[in-house]
């Protein structure tokens, strides 16, 4: 920021840099998981057999024809924990820098790939960032420098609530009689 519109003068912006005489090359990671630190608890097959039973039953009304009984549950669907992961996070650096009395050089590379904890396949994040700096000394009053960077970055991501719903909140409310998988292999959501 420099002059009227900075309102208070020249305002520097020093990056990092190496100290002179040394070189260095550092490399910085981490790979974790990530998962959620609680769940929501649903109701069971027999659990939901004997609700809507009770249901039925305290309205006076029948049962529907072909509504499984304790002994006939078909399936028992938790489908909370079938579409809720523990997903990859992982963050990789690696920089070179390289200095002397009158100049300094510093290059880094960094990848950075989040995974979503719903649909991981669908729902994940990841940013390639490069980045070169250099400073040279003219003279004590003078300096001369350049820094570049560059950012690639791309995010899939599933659809939110609206008014259809999402995939989460669909999840809590689908019974636990319902397969994962229809009779032609094509997952329920």
């Amino acid at each position: 920021i420099y002059g009227a519109r900075g309102a208070n003068g020249v305002v520097f912006v020093k990056t990092k840099k190496a100290k002179a005489g040394e070189a260095s090359l550092v490399y910085e990671g981490f790979y974790g998981m990530q998962r959620p630190w609680s769940m929501p608890k649903v109701l069971n097959a027999s659990q939901y057999v004997e609700l809507i039973s009770e249901k039925y039953a305290n309205s006076g009304l029948s049962l529907p024809a072909g509504f499984p009984t304790q002994e006939t549950i078909p399936h028992n669907s938790d489908w909370i924990n079938k579409l809720v992961q523990a997903a990859p996070t992982q963050r990789h650096g690696i920089s070179l820098s390289k200095g002397t009395e009158n100049g300094s050089i510093n290059a880094s590379l960094s990848y950075f790939a989040q995974d979503g904890i719903i649909a991981p396949k669908k729902s994940n994040a990841r940013r390639v960032t490069g980045r070169f700096a250099a400073e040279q000394k003219v003279n004590d009053f003078f300096y001369f420098g350049q820094s570049a960077q560059f950012v690639h970055a791309t995010n899939e991501r599933i659809g939110e609530n609206n008014v259809f719903g999402s995939p989460l909140s669909e999840a809590l409310v689908y019974d636990p009689l319902t397969p994962y998988y229809d009779p032609n292999g094509t997952f329920g959501f």
